[in-house]
């Protein structure tokens, strides 16, 4: 069988154009074209002056340096050397930049200086769709996952401990001072050079303010990261919260697009629902019809901020084997008209005094009834007196939903819930390499959670507009100003 030549001296026999390194249709082009429609004003918001110094040497462009990072985002390279070696090796990176190659300290340099900005980018990537009519308004869901923080488990140190070693560096410190030369003079597990020891004194700092707002623990390499237990791993992480809604297109019937989100250094979700829907409908210019949570977000407080709202919510109330008894406190109905409780067995609890204002409110059953009833010793066995109810100031926002729960239509809107926002935190941690954040700190992890999200969207905008125009990706309409 014939062979082809081969050789690896082969020269060009036309000057080489980079356009035809990449097909048309190729996610990079739409990041280029996404870039491209910046305006000098988005740029100024992200702290970017795109006219050059007169003087110095000659920069990398930065619409290149931030096309770069958005693309290695999308595709799940995140770190400023892989990026430096994309640029070298893959077409996609090659044509982007231009054919130049930026090392990664160029990368980080630009990175560092502007990531806290990059709530611009992810803005217009939901007003691109909004504009492009791609939002579905009709419901969105709320979940957090957690992120393994960049931290050392075993770092994590009590008061104690944390005094112990502050002490230690601060000898190691006066040492190294009185030497001034290299050599720590310290215990031999400390860095021996005067800049890590004061970087690690300001952590050891920030450590400690963390136990005094209540922590029992902090985390040395990383003060932010809080201790939290994911599928049976108990490890120091974020909470990072999303607001995903559904596509509303024909073509892209599997479309996820986030809409909203947060990170947080708890592991709970309470107090953060009613911010995010604020966020979502900010950004995408509408409410959504309903929101849909998982029973980790039921709180009483959040749910009457909702109502204030007029927001329409569904989130399953937890279950527990207390509230769920028989005789459990949800067993007992409360009467609005009569203002009085109602048990299992059919005895009218009344209300005690009058609560002040935001404060709980009691209920008591007359002892003699309760002494006769024949419930008593699953009712109310430790007690002489007859049972107490007490109930929150929230508890009639909370009767209120728990019957809209009890419909059919919120049934069914709660059953759509794992499918529309798990499928994001689970394409963003196995395609986007989203299980272990790469920087430290909470404003640096909302800032990387915050591209990540821009690239999820893009990602999304992109099949959008290939399976709408079949060919380029460019026809989707420009978003507005942030």
């Amino acid at each position: 069988m014939p062979q082809r030549p081969f050789t690896r001296d082969q020269p060009y026999l036309l000057p080489p154009s980079l356009d035809d390194w990449v097909p048309p249709t190729h996610p990079v082009r739409f990041v280029a074209t996404w870039l491209d429609g910046l305006e000098p004003a988005d740029w100024l918001a992200m702290g970017v002056d795109l006219a050059p110094a007169r003087q110095g040497e000659a920069r990398y462009a930065p619409p290149a340096l931030l096309g770069i990072w958005v693309y290695g985002f999308m595709i799940g390279i995140r770190s400023s050397r892989a990026l430096e070696t994309a640029c070298r090796d893959q077409l996609p990176f090659r044509w982007l930049s231009g054919n130049q190659t930026p090392d990664h300290n160029t990368l980080w340099r630009f990175y560092q200086r502007h990531r806290p900005q990059f709530h611009h980018l992810f803005h217009r990537s939901v007003r691109l769709a909004v504009e492009a009519d791609l939002v579905d308004g009709a419901i969105q869901a709320v979940d957090g996952t957690k992120l393994a923080a960049n931290a050392a488990g075993d770092r994590m140190l009590d008061a104690a401990a944390l005094a112990a070693l502050d002490a230690q560096v601060a000898a190691a410190i006066a040492d190294l001072e009185a030497q001034d030369v290299g050599a720590c003079g310290g215990p031999p597990d400390l860095p021996d050079d005067l800049a890590t020891l004061t970087a690690l004194r300001d952590r050891i700092v920030r450590a400690e303010a963390r136990l005094a707002e209540g922590r029992t623990k902090a985390n040395v390499t990383d003060p932010d990261a809080h201790q939290m237990t994911a599928r049976g791993v108990n490890r120091p992480a974020y909470n990072a919260q999303a607001v995903v809604a559904p596509v509303a297109s024909t073509t892209d019937q599997g479309g996820r697009l986030i809409v909203a989100l947060a990170v947080r250094t708890r592991a709970d979700d309470h107090d953060v629902l009613p911010g995010l829907i604020a966020q979502a409908t900010a950004r995408t210019g509408q409410a959504a019809a309903v929101t849909v949570a998982d029973a980790g977000y039921s709180s009483g407080t959040d749910l009457a901020a909702c109502a204030a709202q007029e927001r329409t919510v569904v989130i399953p109330e937890p279950r527990t084997k207390r509230a769920d008894a028989p005789y459990g406190p949800r067993a007992f109905i409360h009467d609005p008209a009569t203002d009085t409780v109602t048990c299992p067995e059919g005895i009218i609890l009344k209300r005690w005094g009058r609560p002040a204002p935001g404060k709980d409110a009691r209920y008591g059953a007359p002892d003699t009834a309760c002494r006769a009833c024949p419930a008593k010793a699953a009712c109310c066995p430790d007690t002489k007196r007859g049972r107490v109810i007490v109930r929150s100031p929230e508890a009639t926002i909370r009767d209120a939903h728990r019957t809209w729960l009890a419909s059919a239509e919120a049934e069914a809107l709660g059953k759509r819930r794992k499918g529309l926002v798990e499928a994001v935190f689970g394409t963003l941690k196995t395609r986007h390499g989203a299980r272990q954040c790469l920087l430290r700190g909470l404003a640096n992890v909302q800032a990387e959670w915050t591209l990540l999200a821009t690239a999820f969207n893009l990602q999304t905008l992109v099949r959008a507009a290939q399976g709408r125009y079949g060919t380029s990706p460019d026809p989707l309409p420009e978003a507005g100003p942030c």
